[in-house]
């Protein structure tokens, strides 16, 4: 196998590999102007440049000379750092009108900025002081909104009956035209409808919407400037890639990103030979997108560094948030999600960003389902990329070596320690005296998630509870979630020994029954999960890092299968079957069909498969399964995870003779990695789950652990040095009927 080479950072980062992207949230949000008649900040355009910023700004105006009775104006707003926070710096060009033929635009790069709403401004930096440049009396016919700066060189549309655009360089004090790239033909008798592009250095990309329909689809063109002329060399059209192509598109070194489809991501193109000539294997997509409304993969794309940002909707979130990816250097040009940035307060944010340095800038409007500028909250953020994208590992505790223990540290004076229970070892705190705690020492982290089965098996008095807890400072200082048996599940904070809850819930907690309880504090958003159910949301900010651990009050307590990661709970896919639309499943293989709130799979004459999601390597897959008949005793139906194509996945067998079986898949080659007897039952329902977490690989059907190993789950993919893959159902000359499914990354 190819050894996996990183491409070099164009920014200071530390480019070391790691499994989960770190979330970051704004450091800051930029005041409004100081007249307040502004109504919308950032809807056609927001621009960094180092320590400055550019900011549009629309108001509605009444005006009795226009039919409506309104005018709709503009302007362009600076800002400039100072520390940590931004101020409003003044108007960068006059107030004018935004007509209905207007794709108003603004960018600043190099001490350069562009304004774009009635007609092209071009302002030069001196210092602290912005001046306006001339520009070439015959430059004209300009259009936003994507205006793009790079090296001291424009790229902007023009309004002729083409899809094209102009790159304007300064010549003799004067801004002039250095080279027109041409697209194909639009309707003149229509307006010319704005194009999505990209300029670096002596290369730009433009997106052309379709022209003649029947004739000219959907066009990425490239082009690169040889001596002193600009030409097309080469560029990629729809249907060769799948049904959707951009419009988004971004440069990054020598890499072309455009948005495709969520089923595949943003494509990556790369250059063969100093053409563009190769398709990346795996698209930019992160793990939780596949369930976004729409079919889209991304609404907006910008460069960063050698990397790309992305604006992707966020299922778990509820809200559109910005995702950085990194293209590895390996030889299918595989990629790995580095940063996700996300609004505190868990809002939207808006599909206009620009990026200078380790800095993002990202407007409050966005457009959302196919419909304009409806999603947001009129904040401007700015965001800072860290040094590092240094992960802390991902950790799993099953407690099934006697020392397991040992990395655990007690509060004093309790009494946990590790006992069997029904073949399988559990952390137990047996007492019903007081308070207990335990914590991991070298889990210190500021975005932390817990999560472990708890059985709570005694309790003195009413309303006791056992729970897991956050960002342990002290005995003083955490977050905790608690599963109480008055009937409650409670979100909770303790600062400086005060306690205050910050959300809670009604739940009947039975003593004896297992609870697969999840607590996570990510930025200042906090979260309970219960049985993988999203239960609690809070925001908050008191404590900044610290520990995970356990905690209970006067319960005897018992623990398992704990699971510390440095993320939120990532849904992969979900989905109950209640329509006859089965979704997005891919189906290379059998005869699948949604109806009556179940997925049947009816052929039996061989293998039946079909598979869905992101690619990621920490996984839990689980669903309902229901086998209907066999051929053969030895035959099958289960689950598929890490699931690349038929030939790579692992996957667990349910088999007609009564064995539960964890084989991989590899090369075509079978190997079996665990079994173990199994009633299996035509007819009954099963609860199956597959938990792959830091290349521990567990088994568990109605809740009961049936298979463990820590045995390499494969797959090994060809000329990448990490085990990913999607999610699935597969059977072998069997029917079955699957429900409940779902996966995700915790």
């Amino acid at each position: 196998m190819k050894s996996l080479r990183y491409a070099l950072c164009a920014l200071v980062f530390v480019c070391a590999a790691q499994a989960r992207p770190v979330v970051i949230e704004e450091v800051a949000t930029l005041p409004p102007p100081p007249d307040s008649s502004w109504q919308y900040l950032g809807r056609f355009g927001v621009a960094i440049d180092g320590d400055w910023a550019l900011v549009s700004g629309e108001r509605v105006v009444e005006d009795p000379f226009e039919e409506s009775g309104q005018r709709l104006e503009g302007a362009a707003f600076l800002y400039r750092r100072s520390g940590t926070s931004w101020t409003y710096s003044g108007q960068l060009g006059p107030v004018v009108t935004i007509g209905e033929l207007t794709f108003p635009g603004l960018a600043m790069k190099g001490g350069v900025a562009v304004t774009l709403m009635r007609g092209a401004k071009i302002f030069e930096r001196t210092d602290t002081t912005w001046t306006e440049a001339p520009l070439a009396t015959d430059v004209g016919g300009l259009n936003g909104p994507d205006i793009e700066i790079d090296g001291g060189r424009i790229l902007v549309q023009t309004t002729h009956c083409h899809y094209d655009s102009v790159v304007l360089r300064k010549s003799g004090g004067t801004w002039v035209v250095e080279g027109e790239l041409h697209g194909h033909a639009a309707d003149c008798f229509e307006i010319v409808p704005p194009v999505m592009q990209d300029l670096q250095g002596a290369r730009a990309a433009v997106f052309n919407p379709p022209g003649d329909v029947d004739t000219l689809p959907e066009r990425v063109r490239q082009y690169r400037l040889d001596g002193s002329v600009w030409s097309e060399y080469g560029g990629v059209s729809n249907g060769s890639v799948g049904n959707i192509l951009g419009p988004p598109v971004a440069l990054a070194g020598p890499y072309l990103a455009i948005a495709g489809n969520r089923e595949r991501g943003t494509g990556v193109v790369y250059e063969v030979n100093g053409s563009p000539g190769g398709w990346a294997s795996y698209g930019l997509q992160p793990v939780d997108s596949f369930l976004e409304p729409d079919p889209w993969s991304t609404v907006a794309i910008e460069r960063v560094g050698t990397m790309f940002a992305q604006r992707n909707f966020s299922f778990d979130r509820k809200a559109y948030v910005v995702n950085v990816f990194r293209v590895n250097d390996d030889e299918v040009r595989s990629s790995t999600q580095v940063a996700s940035l996300q609004a505190k307060q868990g809002a939207s944010l808006g599909g206009r960003l620009d990026t200078s340095g380790n800095r993002i800038i990202v407007s409050g409007w966005g457009p959302a389902h196919g419909t304009i500028f409806t999603v947001g909250d009129n904040k401007v953020r700015v965001f800072e990329l860290p040094a590092s994208f240094d992960q802390p590992p991902v950790q799993v505790h099953d407690f099934e070596t006697p020392s397991a223990g040992a990395v655990w540290q007690r509060a004093p004076g309790t009494s946990f320690g590790i006992v069997k229970v029904a073949g399988t070892n559990v952390y137990r705190q047996p007492g019903t005296a007081g308070d207990a705690s335990s914590w991991l020492p070298d889990s210190t982290a500021r975005n932390q998630a817990i999560q472990a089965e708890v059985i709570i098996r005694a309790v003195d008095g009413a309303d006791r509870w056992a729970g897991l807890m956050t960002r342990r400072l002290d005995a003083s200082n955490y977050y905790y979630v608690t599963l109480r048996t008055s009937g409650a599940v409670q979100l909770k904070k303790v600062v400086g020994g005060v306690v205050t809850t910050l959300a809670s819930a009604s739940i009947n907690v039975v003593v004896g029954r297992k609870y697969r309880l999840r607590l996570e504090s990510i930025g200042t958003r906090h979260r309970v999960y219960i049985n993988d159910v999203l239960t609690l949301n809070a925001y908050d900010a008191a404590l900044s890092e610290g520990t995970a651990g356990v905690t209970m009050y006067k319960a005897y307590t018992d623990y398992d299968n704990v699971i510390v990661t440095p993320n939120a709970f990532a849904t992969i896919y979900a989905q109950t079957f209640s329509s006859s639309d089965p979704g997005a499943w891919r189906i290379p293989e059998g005869t699948w069909q949604s109806s009556g709130g179940v997925f049947h799979q009816t052929y039996n004459g061989g293998y039946a498969r079909t598979n869905i999601g992101a690619l990621t390597d920490d996984q839990v897959v689980q669903a309902r399964i229901r086998p209907l008949s066999f051929v053969e005793p030895d035959n099958w139906v289960g689950l598929t995870a890490r699931y690349q194509d038929e030939r790579n996945h692992l996957y667990v067998s349910l088999r007609g003779r009564g064995v539960i079986s964890l084989w991989r898949r590899t090369n075509n080659v079978i190997q079996q990695l665990a079994t173990a007897p199994l009633t299996v039952t035509p007819g009954t329902w099963y609860r199956v789950r597959v938990e792959i977490v830091n290349n521990l690989t567990r088994v568990f059907v109605d809740d009961q652990l049936r298979l463990s190993t820590n045995a390499d789950p494969g797959p090994a993919t060809p000329f990448v040095d990490w085990s990913r893959g999607s999610v699935g159902l597969v059977t072998y000359k069997a029917t079955a009927d699957f429900d409940s499914f779902l996966a995700y990354q915790p």
